[in-house]
């Protein structure tokens, strides 16, 4: 069942959520083993540069890949485990081994709160949403039907085009996700339509036939490529015509949902 997984990101071994997003590589001089200790195989990148920097670009582009990975795991069936520090930026300075470390590099920054009080903001939202809407923590699996006859499916997917998705072709990296509320259940208020783009250019999607039916007012819930208060809107988000494509920016998230 999907509540006996656990999705998680980073955890206590390994780059902290944003040396994942900082650095190529692991830096573990300190620990005092030349560097060998440590896993090689991070699956990181820094985006252009190696470790803190001053370039905005490369830094707005971090926090974009923060924010989708926060949106994936808080947003996903199963249950989150998150790595204390991760919602704030907390860093080991790229040292994915500090377990032998008593200063700096392992202790815990509290003022990262303060300035990256926008990331725990977006963090926090997720977090409220998550615990309030059943369907992103649902008990049993996905199916694709619907739970009742004539209902909508519980999940279904499309293309960026709003067609089938292409999934044999291996160049898939635009597509959307339609979670429908969960039938039956008063706690559940929302259906949710999620638009990933894991492109490296802008892209232009069409919300799927099913999304487009005047049953459903859209409203925009998030969006990981802007900067907060505007990434996450906890009330409720600008009105969105169905009707007409949607601009993502080059490897964002844009999440719709609309009262069931």
């Amino acid at each position: 069942m999907p509540d006996c997984s656990i999705n998680f990101i980073t955890s206590h071994d390994g780059f902290t959520l944003n040396d994942l997003v900082s650095y190529n590589e692991k830096h573990n001089l300190e620990n005092g083993e030349n560097n060998r200790d440590g896993e090689n195989s991070n699956f990181s990148s820094n985006y252009g540069w190696e470790g803190p920097t001053i370039n905005k670009e490369i830094e707005s582009f971090r926090e974009r890949q923060l924010k989708n990975f926060l949106t994936f795991l808080f947003l996903s069936q199963g249950v989150p485990m998150i790595v204390a520090g991760d919602e704030i930026r907390r860093t080991q300075k790229g040292n994915n081994n500090a377990y032998c470390q008593n200063n700096q590099i392992s202790w815990f920054d509290w003022d990262l709160a303060v300035k990256n009080e926008m990331l725990l903001r977006f963090c926090r939202n997720l977090i409220y949403f998550r615990r309030k809407e059943p369907s992103v923590r649902q008990k049993k699996f996905l199916s694709g039907q619907p739970k009742k006859p004539g209902g909508v499916p519980d999940i279904s997917w499309f293309s960026h085009r709003g067609g089938i998705v292409p999934w044999n072709n291996g160049e898939c990296k635009c597509f959307s996700a339609f979670l429908a509320a969960i039938d039956g259940d008063p706690d559940s208020k929302y259906h949710l339509l999620f638009m990933f783009n894991g492109s490296q250019d802008q892209q232009e999607f069409y919300f799927p036939a099913i999304g487009q039916n005047k049953m459903f007012e859209w409203h925009l819930f998030i969006d990981t490529a802007e900067e907060g208060p505007n990434d996450i809107f906890p009330g409720t988000g600008p009105t969105i015509d169905s009707k007409n494509p949607v601009e993502i920016a080059a490897h964002a998230i844009k999440v719709f949902r609309a009262v069931k």
